[in-house]
């Protein structure tokens, strides 16, 4: 009967374990992992399915497919909530401000919560998000938008305004949706960069009715990230001496 209750415990203890795992990847000199976790709830069909040659133990229904786009909508760290799940947790849980998402084969909205900790356990608290220095940069660049796992063929001109290893900001004349996936490409070091994947994560505006995008990376070519870490640590190097005469000057 608390089955929910136990599914949103468990992806917070989950995504705590991912950070102890990076923290030894790090010593290992191994990459640091990032996942996003989707709840839904419902009734499903649930058990061993198949024949007696051949059976897999498994869930069908509705609900499982649901929980698959609630989880397509997370970014590394998340732990997103359906409604369904939401108004059976609601009074366990802390969750932030709610996201409406528009998905394939639903007229309304589907509304999403982002789960922060759960109430009266500092144990089952999710970590605040690691905030990434950006360096400003004006660089132009190629957005491709996707519909599913298809690229569309005609790019949208966008510019680069901050970069980072693991987020860009963009401007864009086209809006896109919240958690939209995206694909880019720019010039960096004086070559073109392979394909960058990323999902917008905020929308805003621009004075120039141009729509201001930030985007997570979820996917960087080796060389490309290589690429950004030089680039923000030499417009890092460069800032810190002025900022230094500054407080020389002040003084």
């Amino acid at each position: 009967p608390d089955d929910a209750e136990r599914a949103v415990c468990c992806a917070v203890a989950m995504q705590r374990a991912v950070g102890e795992l990076n923290r030894e990847n790090v010593d290992l000199g191994l990459p640091e992992l990032s996942m996003g976790i989707g709840l839904n709830t419902g009734t499903v069909v649930a058990g061993n399915i198949g024949s007696e040659r051949r059976a897999k133990y498994g869930v069908v229904g509705a609900p499982v497919n649901l929980a698959g786009r609630v989880e397509s909508f997370s970014l590394g760290g998340d732990v997103l909530l359906s409604e369904d799940t939401y108004e059976i947790v609601r009074d366990q849980v802390v969750v932030g401000e709610p996201m409406r998402c528009q998905v394939k084969g639903r007229r309304a909205p589907l509304v999403i919560h982002p789960l922060k900790a759960i109430v009266g356990n500092e144990d089952l608290v999710l970590p605040d998000p690691k905030l990434e220095h950006r360096v400003a940069v004006r660089l132009p660049a190629k957005c491709f938008f996707m519909a599913g796992k298809q690229v569309e063929d005609l790019p949208t001109d966008a510019q680069i305004r901050e970069i980072g290893v693991a987020s860009v900001v963009i401007d864009l004349d086209r809006e896109p949706e919240l958690r939209a996936e995206i694909m880019l490409r720019f010039e960096i070091d004086g070559r073109g960069t392979g394909d960058l994947y990323g999902k917008v994560s905020a929308v805003g505006s621009t004075e120039a009715a141009k729509h201001r995008v930030e985007v997570v990376l979820t996917s960087v070519p080796s060389a490309d990230r290589e690429a950004i870490e030089r680039l923000v640590a030499e417009r890092r190097s460069i800032r810190a001496p002025r900022a230094a005469s500054r407080r020389r000057a002040e003084d």
